[in-house]
């Protein structure tokens, strides 16, 4: 009889409670079963780069996803169901999205085994207008927004062909072009030249080609019925490289050659061919492996393959044979427990191993190995840092390693740190690499294979002290570099530090405010591919407030901290406009969902873009 009282009781005051909540919320009625599939979320929001446009996706559970696009100066709205993948190009002119099918329809054809294809939408965002192609798997925008292309899926499964359709299309005078039988395909970094590899039946006309989209000149760069994958632009659109090879008979793997032109600016680029048969240095046995991408040096002077031991073809088990055993095998010494390596198995098969090709002396450096498999790699590709994990390979202890300077131009190697768990990577210069060792942010200086400790006499204390898991406590975190090369941005447990290389002492830039008022401040990079931090402009924060709760954004211009917004919100963080002073950001509280807002640079006043459950207001 109490504890019924009890439940009645309690029963009672839920009641009395939600009553007094909705008064409370202006007599908002009580959500219903059949509210929730109305809850949609927000995602891949983006703002154009001259910052006149933002564009998202609308998503909730079993219907139709919505592109939403805005413009952030007028009241032109583009809505488009279904539709997701939305892209902007870079002059703000136009939008590109894939069309899907109707959720009932997609979930139908899913069901039946059979394949979803969808088309792709380019909209002039002014008017309006839309042009359509069918059964697309990828599109893009060059740098600068003079073209754009979209690829055809290849409906054949079967097909001994990999090349479809490609449509380019130039934007700038209204005109496009068919181009067959095309595998990959990229614009580099300028938007000033476009490269394509060819795959077609039997191989006829196969080959790496490139358009110069200011002339519309076409021209191949290489030839043969081999197949190529793997195509790479280096960063600064200059040097383009590509892998051509084929499957040796009665092999597993494909035996390649590196196919590289570096000038591409030029009228005529110099080529490289490195074929292993023909050169030096790569171990008997093994491949150049289209498994693993490729990535150029700096200089254009090197580039970093992946190879693998090739493997003999399996014969075919005969039919009236004895069935397979379908039967696992493990020992009790095996670094990882049977469960691990059967989930990992297929990830094991494929796994290369990086290696340098010099394309001056024509020569191949192996760097990692089966010891070895993790080499981060300076920009300028002089130097690497592997990490060995052989010896401390545990399912409970911490992840330590060993790590090695490695030399990308002979493959010696050098221990730089044994048994290590925490390391902060490399500068941008690829002169420094920076690791966390017993309570102190260190510096190995690469070339002169010198230690020193950064923070020893640092005013502040970097570690996380609050870490309350097993092992080693880490820093509170690492912000970035500095433009000049001589100094890295630390994070304290409030305020932000900066660090000189020299081993000075750090001083804290945000002027103690953070340790005054228990407020956090992080660096909010002023874009998504940024390297380093230009002290000489202003930097924006991040701040939360570690009792208060509140968040916002500050401005530190030099030695001045200026509050730019702090309220009883969750704000995320903004995204910037590269042309503009303009950001997109999410904006919630308790009772408010995060809708996107936009804002000037100095978030006087912020303006609400998205409204994605209007029903929460009822």
């Amino acid at each position: 009889m109490r504890s019924r009282t009890l439940v009645l009781a309690l029963l009672a005051g839920a009641v009395l409670a939600t009553q007094l909540f909705a008064q409370a919320n202006g007599d908002k009625r009580p959500l219903t079963i059949a509210d929730y599939q109305l809850w949609r979320t927000i995602s891949s929001s983006r703002i154009s780069a001259d910052g006149r446009w933002a564009a998202w996706g609308y998503s909730r559970e079993r219907s139709d996803d919505v592109v939403y696009i805005k413009s952030l100066d007028g009241t032109t709205e583009h809505v488009l169901s279904p539709a997701t993948g939305v892209q902007l190009s870079g002059d703000g002119q136009w939008a590109a999205y894939f069309v899907d099918p109707p959720f009932a329809e997609a979930e139908k054809l899913r069901r039946d085994g059979e394949d979803v294809s969808r088309d792709a939408e380019l909209m002039n965002l002014a008017s309006g207008e839309k042009l359509t192609w069918g059964d697309v798997t990828t599109f893009e925008f060059a740098e600068g927004s003079s073209h754009f292309f979209v690829k055809k899926r290849q409906p054949n499964e079967d097909s001994d062909h990999d090349g479809t359709d490609l449509i380019l299309r130039n934007l700038e005078e209204g005109y496009e072009e068919l181009i067959g039988s095309v595998d990959e395909a990229e614009f580099n970094e300028a938007g000033t030249l476009f490269a394509y590899s060819v795959d077609a039946a039997d191989r006829d006309g196969n080959g790496l080609y490139y358009v110069n989209l200011g002339t519309g000149s076409r021209r191949a760069l290489d030839n043969a019925k081999q197949r190529y994958t793997e195509l790479t632009w280096s960063e600064d659109g200059r040097g383009i490289a590509v892998l051509r090879g084929e499957i040796p008979e009665k092999k597993t793997e494909r035996a390649n050659a590196l196919i590289a032109f570096v000038g591409m600016d030029e009228e005529s680029p110099q080529g490289h061919v490195f074929d292993p048969s023909e050169n030096q240095g790569l171990r008997e046995g093994s491949v150049i492996s289209e498994k693993d991408g490729l990535m150029w040096s700096e200089d254009l002077g090197t580039i970093f393959v992946g190879t693998k031991a090739q493997q003999d073809e399996l014969e075919d088990w005969p039919e009236d044979g004895l069935p397979l055993a379908d039967v696992n095998i493990w020992h009790w010494a095996d670094d990882r427990i049977q469960s691990a390596q059967q989930r990992q198995a297929s990830q094991d098969q494929d796994r290369t191993y990086i290696a340098a090709v010099h394309l001056g002396d024509e020569q191949l450096v192996h760097l990692a190995d089966e010891y070895m498999r993790s080499i981060e790699l300076t920009r300028d590709g002089r130097w690497g840092i592997g990490q060995d994990e052989t010896n401390y390979v545990s399912d409970w202890r911490p992840d330590v390693a060993d790590y090695y300077r490695v030399d990308t131009g002979t493959g010696d190697r050098v221990r730089v740190l044994e048994g290590h768990l925490r390391t902060l990577g490399l500068s941008p210069n690829g002169e420094h690499f920076l690791y966390w060792k017993e309570g102190d942010v260190w510096d190995y200086v690469i070339a002169a294979d010198q230690h020193r400790n950064l923070t020893v006499s640092a005013p502040v204390n970097f570690t996380n002290e609050e870490y309350d898991r097993f092992g080693e406590k880490p820093p509170y975190g690492f912000a970035g570099w500095s433009d000049d090369g001589n100094s890295v941005l630390l994070y304290g447990r409030y305020d932000l530090w900066l660090q000189p290389l020299d081993g000075e002492a750090a001083r804290v830039l945000t002027g103690g405010r953070g340790a005054a008022d228990e407020i956090r401040f992080r660096y909010v990079p002023a874009a998504s591919d940024e390297r380093s931090i230009d002290l000489s402009d202003p930097l924006l924060l991040h701040a939360y407030g570690e009792w208060t709760k509140k968040e916002g954004f500050f401005r530190l211009n030099g030695e001045d901290l200026t509050e730019l917004i702090w309220e009883d919100k969750k704000f995320s963080i903004p995204q910037k406009a590269e042309d503009a002073d303009r950001y997109l950001f999410t904006v919630q509280s308790w009772e408010d969902f995060p809708d996107l807002w936009t804002s000037e640079g100095d978030f006087a006043e912020r303006e609400r873009v998205s409204n994605a459950n209007p029903q929460s207001d009822e």
